[in-house]
């Protein structure tokens, strides 16, 4: 057991004393041009950020798509609205007599006062009738060859060609398809704005109107 232990220490003994200046690296410094760490790393994958993209302007589509669709639908509703409460109110008139076509065939110089009231009143209802009507009267006109107008749709040959004509586009396309069509129904939208408000504004001269001569006759 003695010899053994004797046998360890001197061979540990005998072992060269490294110092601190003259220790030499484990690895020797790499040369110029050679690869360092961070080159020979691999290169960053991309985190998505194309789908992300196309995702963020599909949803753009979506939902100006949707919006410019509720203000279409809100000017129909109050097209309709007017055109109810213009009607119910230009027949009350003529059944108790107030508006009536015998009154207006004269001369405006030898109208009464309340000939002419009720000229105004049924002029003015009478527009507001009309604008409605033409607020909700349909007015798209898509190309042939798109792929949302409905009459574009109806010009593929079966739902089957429609079906492989959507799923062989790429998601760029449709896109774009979406957003061309939101450009044609917010031009609609525009007109149909400017025909109710004509007829928001002649309703309320026309209802107006019709209590001053109910209140005169």
């Amino acid at each position: 057991m003695n010899d053994q232990t004797q046998q360890s220490q001197a061979s540990t003994s005998s072992l060269p004393a490294v110092t601190q200046g003259s220790q030499a690296p484990l690895v020797e410094g790499l040369g110029q041009g050679a690869p360092t760490l961070q080159s020979i790393q691999p290169a960053p994958v991309a985190s998505g950020d194309v789908p992300k993209a196309t995702e963020i302007r599909a949803k753009f589509a979506e939902e100006a798509h949707q919006y410019v669709r509720d203000y279409i639908r809100q000017a129909d509703q109050k097209a309709a609205f007017f055109f109810a409460g213009a009607t119910a109110l230009i027949a009350f008139l003529y059944k108790s007599g107030l508006i009536n076509m015998t009154r207006w065939h004269k001369p405006v110089l030898q109208m009464a006062f309340l000939d002419v009231w009720s000229l105004i009143t049924g002029i003015a209802l009478l527009i507001c009738a009309v604008a409605s009507i033409l607020t909700v009267a349909p007015r798209l006109r898509g190309s042939k060859r798109g792929l949302i107008f409905f009459g574009a749709i109806a010009e593929f040959p079966s739902r089957n060609d429609y079906a492989i004509e959507i799923r062989t586009k790429p998601v760029d396309e449709l896109i774009e398809a979406t957003l061309m069509h939101v450009h044609d129904i917010a031009g609609i939208c525009v007109n149909k704005f400017g025909m109710v408000t004509i007829g928001i504004y002649t309703g309320i001269v026309g209802t107006v109107s019709a209590i001053v001569l109910l209140m005169i006759s």
